[in-house]
């Protein structure tokens, strides 16, 4: 049987990467990404908790332009 990913683990990643997105991408990849990690935060943690994280990953993105600056906070889910 494969090794699938737990939520966290996924919705992790998905955070991990929009860290990494360069400067000059466009907000619609961004907003992407943060969909689908909403996705996975709620299913595993429920509405307000994916709400407060994404919440807060969506501000940061906002304040630094297109792409997240490097010194974006890392969430850890676990």
């Amino acid at each position: 049987m494969a090794d699938h990913p737990t939520t966290i683990a996924r919705a992790q990643g998905m955070l991990d990467w929009l860290r990494t997105l360069p400067p000059g991408v466009a907000h619609e990849e961004a907003r992407a990404a943060i969909g689908a990690a909403t996705m996975y935060l709620h299913e595993t943690f429920g509405e307000l908790h994916a709400s407060a994280i994404t919440g807060a990953i969506t501000g940061t993105i906002a304040a630094g332009g297109e792409a997240p600056p490097v010194e974006m906070p890392a969430f850890r889910l676990h």
